[in-house]
């Protein structure tokens, strides 16, 4: 048994789960903001969502009450980190299943105890 993760796949993991964490940011960041246009202006406030290149953000008109913006954001904010656990776990779990199983370079038992050891921090 290695101790030690070949350099193919550590590059792949830090690939995959970086990644992953950032499209469940980006995916977390939508509902709302989409949730509150339908709401307030039908399918067309849809379009005019603003948005920070692929982040979506809160309408103005939202964070002008004091109390729902604030709710707004908090709920915002939870779903991104909701978004990049969810995927951040999916994205572990492919890279475990491409590692192992398509390329083949750790068996599982390497892979369980790479991915269990302590990191040492």
């Amino acid at each position: 048994m290695s101790s030690t993760i070949p350099t193919r796949a550590l590059a792949l993991i830090s690939i995959i789960m970086p990644t992953s964490m950032a499209l469940g940011v980006v995916l977390g960041s939508w509902p709302i903001p989409l949730t509150l246009a339908m709401v307030s202006d039908g399918l067309s406030g849809i379009r005019s969502v603003p948005f920070d290149y692929l982040i979506a953000r809160l309408p103005s008109s939202v964070l002008e009450n004091r109390l729902w913006g604030t709710v707004a954001w908090f709920a915002d904010g939870a779903l991104m980190i909701a978004g990049a656990t969810v995927l951040g776990i999916l994205g572990g779990r492919l890279a475990a299943y491409l590692i192992v199983k398509q390329l083949g370079w750790m068996t599982a038992e390497e892979f369980r105890e790479f991915s269990g050891r302590d990191p040492g921090i």
